[in-house]
């Protein structure tokens, strides 16, 4: 039996290869191609992680990395085809010879041709693919030439910045915390510089999403021309329309990249957020995947448990969400409730800091869930404009340093007591002194210990004297 004339012709011809396949829909190469390996495929290909997976292992075990290439170029064809169905057969087919240089009706043979020369126009990406188990150049590292990454975005006052390029970051918070406002402060400062910023939002909307950074002064024109605003209602792989969109998204350089509502964004992934494999995966999916390819600064907007006792310096669901974090974590606290005509206020402390150069400027250690202050939020909306500002914080003492300054305190006032006392006892300065009995004690053995007060013997147990002054001078306090 001769070669049917056209691939519409073989698919009809062959049912025994076919079957499963949608001729309306799929690239006959594909099919040409599963012909010429002798393997019937068990089940029609269809664009999911598992059959990408599939088709990956499948190319890498049986042929050479260029049809490996193929496989991934035919998969980009595909969906690129999908996006011009509603153009004439004319432009199709001209895309068709732009991209693989031959007409889509060519022969078999002529069509593999044209598949390995698109290969080797991706030879670099297949080495990407095949090497990331290959021994990494460490030559920058040991030379000194390496740069340790910076934060240069979500800038406080006083120029101290909170998010690195290229790496993801968290911020998260109770449902109407106003962590939201915190990113959008971000995106907003970089529109009006006029840099791009992705934003990916699954809880709001275009129109109020937009209305937010026209109050933070950021000009029609400006988010027009840089802002990309992504409201999916489904995950890349659902089909080829949206595989390509998703494609086109990454094409592009971002200064700043946000995904508000992580929890809907992983379940349109068909993931779950208590799941650290499947967290994993999302990370790399989607954030790491933004990151490494649009060199975007990533945030996550993420909610935290309900109950505060349990909330700590993590986001709600597995582990594998701080763990996957290649920047810094920062955990939203309301000091003064933000809303329509008041002041609120929002306290930043960072959980986790990867690269080390936000802790380095932060707050005290808060050692119940490890975490520093970083930054103060403040939202005036009973002004108009509006004023919105990120500024250092307003450190509150740690408990122990809060107790360290009364104990320090308590010191002074018992070398004072001493020192107009003159050979006074420890009963006798417990009559004299204010405080607790068992710590104004303590800190009489401690002044000894470290001569400030000399004790001298008795039968009674002991007598103290000032040995030198402690603080300010003692003589001062008491004249």
């Amino acid at each position: 039996m001769s070669e049917p004339a056209t691939p519409l012709d073989y698919f009809h011809a062959h049912p025994e290869v076919t079957a499963g396949f949608d001729a309306d829909d799929w690239d006959f190469a594909e099919i040409m191609r599963w012909r010429d390996l002798e393997a019937e495929p068990a089940a029609p290909p269809r664009l999911t992680e598992e059959w990408f997976a599939r088709v990956d292992l499948d190319a890498r075990a049986r042929v050479d990395a260029n049809l490996a290439r193929s496989y991934a170029e035919n998969t980009r064809h595909m969906a690129e085809r999908a996006a011009l169905l509603e153009q004439s057969e004319s432009e199709y087919e001209a895309h068709h010879v732009a991209q693989f240089g031959c007409s889509q009706w060519a022969p078999a043979d002529v069509q593999r041709a044209a598949s390995q020369r698109v290969a080797a126009k991706w030879a670099s990406t297949v080495a990407d693919i095949v090497g990331t188990w290959s021994p990494l150049n460490l030559d920058s590292v040991l030379d000194g030439t390496h740069v340790q990454p910076e934060p240069e975005l979500l800038t406080r006052t006083d120029g101290k910045s909170l998010l690195y390029p290229a790496l993801v970051h968290s911020i998260h918070g109770e449902s109407e915390s106003g962590k939201s406002w915190v990113s959008q402060y971000a995106v907003a400062h970089c529109l009006r510089l006029d840099q791009d910023v992705l934003v990916i939002d699954n809880e709001s909307d275009a129109a109020s999403y937009a209305q937010r950074l026209i109050l933070l002064r950021v000009t029609r024109e400006q988010i027009r021309a840089h802002l990309s605003y992504v409201r999916p209602e489904s995950s890349p792989n659902t089909s080829a329309v949206e595989l390509a969109a998703f494609e086109r998204m990454l094409d592009q350089s971002y200064r700043l990249a946000v995904i508000d509502g992580v929890t809907d964004s992983m379940s349109l992934f068909g993931l779950s957020i208590k799941d650290n494999d499947e967290v994993a995966r999302w990370m790399r999916s989607l954030p790491r995947r933004i990151a490494d390819q649009t060199g975007a600064a990533v945030v996550l907007i993420d909610h935290v448990v309900k109950s505060s006792d349990n909330q700590g310096r993590f986001a709600i669901g597995a582990q594998a969400k701080m763990a996957g974090l290649s920047g810094a974590a920062y955990v939203v606290e309301v000091v003064e409730a933000l809303g329509v005509g008041r002041k609120g206020e929002l306290a930043l402390r960072v959980g986790k800091d990867r690269p080390g150069a936000v802790r380095g400027f932060a707050g005290e250690w808060r050692k119940s869930d490890r975490t520093q202050a970083v930054a103060r939020f403040v939202l005036d909306s009973s002004v108009d404009p509006v004023v919105a500002a990120l500024m250092p914080p307003v450190e509150t003492p740690s408990h122990e340093t809060q107790v360290a300054s009364r104990m320090q305190g308590l010191r002074t006032k018992i070398v004072a007591c001493v020192a107009v006392s003159d050979r006074i006892s420890k009963n006798g300065i417990d009559r004299n002194v204010p405080g607790r009995k068992v710590e104004i004690l303590e800190q009489v053995d401690w002044l000894v210990e470290q001569a400030y007060l000399g004790e001298t013997k008795t039968a009674r147990g002991g007598e103290y004297r000032v040995l030198r002054p402690y603080g300010i001078d003692p003589f001062e306090v008491v004249s």
